[in-house]
């Protein structure tokens, strides 16, 4: 990989030369406004904001909900990242090792389409746990009920394993998705 010298950011070139998306974290509930400012300014930002129906005592009324609350996505090269950071309410791109990390354009595209199908709906998504490969899993359904593991891929399927280390041995089962979560996340709640 070969870094960009000129800015002395030490970002990869490709992230200097041609813009990609990248998420930006923001304060509490300033994702409209960040947007607001950024689009102000001439830079590409995206707030994945859908409208939907919420219920007051009365009346019902459409307003905008961000889908991903905290962050915002922003269409930019990383030659001058302050021209992004510099803006009320926004706080840092999101990282890998230190560099601003880009969104692939294939979860980009699914964040936009995920917004206009849920302002088409009306209703926010649940949230679900994000299952990682190495995630710790417990199997709430079915007739592996309470058997807990690490969570991990083979030959592109996602499979449970159970692990003994007494006897440093392994077995992995296939466990449909929804039969599994996250095992700190039922701890905290149960």
């Amino acid at each position: 990989m070969t870094f960009g010298q000129s800015t002395g950011t030490g970002y990869p070139r490709r992230l200097l030369e041609r813009p990609h998306w990248f998420a930006l974290r923001t304060r509490a509930r300033h994702e409209k406004k960040v947007v607001r400012q950024l689009e102000g300014a001439g830079i590409q930002a995206f707030g994945a904001l859908a409208r939907v129906e919420r219920d007051w005592t009365d009346r019902t009324r459409a307003v905008e909900m961000p889908l991903f609350p905290g962050y915002v996505f922003v269409h930019t090269t990383l030659r001058d990242p302050g021209a992004v950071l510099r803006w009320p309410g926004a706080v840092e791109f999101v990282r890998s090792r230190g560099v601003p990390r880009p969104v692939r354009p294939d979860e980009m595209e699914a964040v936009m389409t995920l917004a206009r199908g849920v302002t088409a709906q009306g209703k926010l998504p649940s949230q679900e746990d994000y299952l990682a490969v190495g995630t710790p899993v417990v199997v709430v359904e079915g007739p592996f009920a309470g058997l807990t593991g690490v969570l991990t891929e083979h030959r592109g399927r996602r499979r449970m394993v159970v692990k003994l280390d007494s006897l440093r041995q392994a077995r992995g089962v296939s466990v449909p998705t929804e039969y599994v979560k996250q095992a700190r996340s039922l701890s905290r709640t149960g």
